[in-house]
């Protein structure tokens, strides 16, 4: 599974089924415990988009929380390690991954520009002290950007109370402008 932290994984979860199927579900405690365990699991996330793409699919508007994927998650990871491990070959994803950032730092969009060495530094050993630095420049670039700041309320009213915290906020801050920005392997 892709290295990723917790917080990052079911951030992603969550962005996908809202920007990419509509969908503005509430996250209740069960649901985080649900996502969380798919990431104890190590389900990788290729997996679990897969298969809510399915449930939502064959469930038409039934979903009404991310609990409800949990059967299909399940069902696709089975299959997953049935059928598609080593799916991919190593040398063909280096190369994407390659291409992936070479495109990137070639056509950096002009509100980061200022910051091509450091991605450049960082893609070269992917240094986690540079990301953290890369990461606190987009958060304090960003900190008034309207659209990313209704995005984290409307992110926010969508959790449970008490699952909500400042490390959680800030990483879907990162996430979100990672996806907005087109930055690849970050």
């Amino acid at each position: 599974m892709e290295n990723i932290s917790d917080y990052d994984y079911l951030i992603n979860i969550m962005n996908y089924v809202n920007l990419y199927h509509g969908l503005n579900l509430k996250v209740s405690n069960k649901d985080f415990d649900t996502m969380y365990r798919w990431w104890e699991k190590r389900i990788p996330l290729k997996v679990v988009k897969k298969a809510i793409d399915i449930a939502i699919e064959s469930k038409k508007n039934k979903i009404k929380s991310f609990t409800g994927f949990n059967y299909r998650v399940r069902k696709e990871f089975e299959l997953f390690l049935t059928f598609s491990l080593g799916d991919r070959k190593e040398e063909q994803t280096k190369a994407n991954t390659e291409s992936k950032i070479k495109q990137f730092l070639d056509n950096i969009p002009d509100i980061i520009r200022d910051l091509k060495p450091l991605f450049i530094q960082y893609y070269k050993d992917f240094n986690k002290e540079i990301k953290i630095k890369i990461e606190n420049t987009l958060i304090e670039r960003f900190e008034n950007d309207n659209e990313l700041n209704i995005k984290t309320k409307l992110f926010s009213n969508n959790l449970s109370k008490s699952i909500i915290n400042d490390d959680l906020i800030k990483r879907f801050r990162v996430n979100y402008l990672i996806n907005k920005l087109s930055i690849p392997e970050f």
